[in-house]
């Protein structure tokens, strides 16, 4: 049901996944141990993990296919 992608374009997507997780960790490292609990460092790690959640299934997907 999903396209097959090219090797390289699931290597972009996987290294986009990779930077929104290390962003979403270094927000919730300011969050608690700095205190900062500004709305950008509570929905980035929320919005990154259901992004990354929704876009696995998809990759596992399009890689076996």
């Amino acid at each position: 049901a999903y396209a097959k992608m090219a090797p390289p374009q699931v290597v972009i997507v996987v290294l986009q996944l990779v930077f929104f997780s290390l962003s979403a960790i270094n927000h919730s490292y300011e969050a608690v141990v700095n205190g900062k609990w500004q709305w950008q460092n509570i929905n980035r790690p929320i919005f990154s993990l259901s992004m990354i959640a929704g876009a696995v299934p998809i990759l596992i997907k399009t890689v076996h296919a």
